[in-house]
C-alpha cells in the first residue's frame, strides 16, 4: 500500500478523488477520471487537507505527463 500522500506516513485510509471536470485532469472526452490516494489519520483531519490533497495530485499528474 502507498504511504500517506501528504506526509509519507503509513496510511490509515484509502480515498478516491473524482474531479468535477475530468477533462481538466487529463480524462478523454466523455470519460471519468478517478484517482486513488492514501492518507494517514493525522493528515485526514487537518484543516485544508482536501485542498492540499488536490494540489499534490495535480502536481503528480503534471510530473507524470512531463509538464
Amino acid at each position: 500500500m502507498n504511504p500517506c500522500l501528504l506526509c509519507g506516513a503509513p496510511p490509515d485510509l484509502i480515498g478516491v478523488f473524482v474531479p468535477i471536470d475530468p477533462g481538466a485532469w487529463g480524462a478523454a472526452a466523455g470519460k471519468v477520471r478517478a484517482i486513488r490516494y492514501c492518507l494517514c489519520d493525522s493528515c485526514a483531519v487537518e484543516p485544508g487537507a482536501a485542498d492540499r490533497l488536490e494540489k499534490v495530485i495535480e502536481h503528480e499528474l503534471l510530473q507524470a505527463e512531463g509538464v
